[in-house]
């Protein structure tokens, strides 16, 4: 007996496509394994290698439904099998009427049904198995923002931050950002300045807490949690920063979501050095003109 688990569909709807290892005159039995309890289920394979009794190669698909395929297999094996199946379940399964728990084909005449049944099972996996990654990922996310929102990383700068940020000579910015080419085109236009950069969010709470900037820069999108956790996290930790919000996604849901939350500004991309200054001049403790702008 070859059981098949692994890639089930995939190689259902090969074998029938190509007809490898199938003759015209075969036979194929269904089985909705899905409508047995989980004992009785992993019986199945065995009962049935034993009552057709050789060369059987059972299908166990994603829903549970097993394709069942032998050379031996014929209408007469089939009305054996279902009176054995119906005398050994026959006070739990209901083997007639709608529920249809069995079915047998004739591979000459319901050939291309058998192949729609398959591709339509494989179709149905392909959408659980996307669903169950959205699923992980949607939990992964969670948990994630989760340990975020918690996390304190470096506790004993926290008290400082002001005192810090006040004793400086020059304007101290964080940039968070995960674009490479963004980081570099803010570099060249913030010259003259002291900038840091974070490309996400975990780390711009760890420059934030080291240098206490005066103004940050802060994309939405970032790789490890939003722009909109980062913007609620700094400001738990001190309700006095300064952040500007940057994103291309510059719908009016984002702007008000972040301006409620406490950002002071949102700048649209692509930017322009004039908006940084905009900000940086609004938040300076002495307005600063910089050169060239």
């Amino acid at each position: 007996m070859k059981i098949i688990r692994e890639r089930a569909e995939e190689n259902l709807v090969e074998k029938l496509r190509t007809g490898n290892g199938l003759s015209s005159n075969q036979y194929v039995f269904h089985i909705r394994g899905v409508a047995f309890s989980r004992a009785d289920f992993d019986s199945l394979p065995e009962l049935i290698n034993g009552w057709i009794g050789q060369n059987c190669e059972i299908h166990i698909c994603h829903d549970l439904d097993l394709f069942v395929f032998s050379p031996y297999l014929s209408p007469e094996i089939f009305k054996q099998i279902k009176k054995h199946l119906q005398t050994r379940f026959e006070h739990e399964y209901e083997f007639s009427g709608q529920a249809r728990l069995l079915s047998f084909y004739d591979i000459e005449t319901s050939g291309l049904a058998l192949i729609e049944l398959a591709e339509a099972k494989l179709a149905k996996k392909k959408e659980a198995q996307k669903r169950e990654e959205a699923q992980k990922y949607i939990v992964t996310k969670e948990e994630k923002r989760a340990v975020f929102l918690k996390s304190l990383p470096y506790p004993h700068l926290v008290s400082s931050l002001n005192k810090r940020r006040l004793a400086r000579a020059i304007l101290e910015i964080l940039v968070v950002e995960d674009d490479p080419f963004s980081r570099k085109l803010i570099s060249g236009v913030l010259t003259g300045h002291g900038v840091s950069f974070a490309e996400d969010g975990h780390k711009a709470v760890e420059v934030y807490l080291q240098k206490a900037p005066d103004i940050v820069f802060l994309d939405i999108d970032l790789p490890d949690v939003t722009g909109h956790d980062v913007l609620t996290k700094i400001l738990s930790l001190d309700p006095d920063a300064y952040i500007v919000m940057l994103s291309g996604n510059s719908q009016g849901e984002n702007v008000l979501t972040a301006l409620k939350a406490g950002a002071k500004g949102f700048i649209g991309k692509p930017f322009t050095k004039e908006k940084l200054f905009q900000y940086i001049a609004k938040c300076s403790k002495h307005q600063y003109e910089p050169t060239g702008a």
